[in-house]
């Protein structure tokens, strides 16, 4: 059985259609932290699919970041000022 990895992923992307379609997708795995910042739960297969996606819909200057996050390291991050989790609802349970 696999176990889920946990990813910060991070986006700029200039295309109002494109941003939506990248939003929508991710907020299926995780929570968004920041307007262009999720934090996301992924099988190998969905990781490996939702990446794929992304690439074949990102233009020439859109980025996006894709950063592992462990326990150890989620348990050091330290937040200042107010911090929300916007209204989407994840799929897994990130925390």
């Amino acid at each position: 059985m696999y176990r889920k990895k946990r990813f910060l992923v991070c986006y700029d992307v200039s295309i109002n259609k494109i941003r939506t379609k990248i939003q929508k997708k991710l907020t299926a795995y995780g929570i968004r932290i920041q307007y262009s910042n999720y934090l996301c739960e992924f099988f190998p297969k969905e990781l490996s699919e939702t990446r794929k996606f992304c690439e074949n819909i990102l233009g020439k200057k859109d980025t996006l970041i894709w950063i592992p996050m462990s326990d150890s390291l989620l348990e050091k991050i330290y937040f200042q000022g107010k911090i929300e989790v916007f209204e989407e609802k994840p799929k897994a349970n990130i925390f």
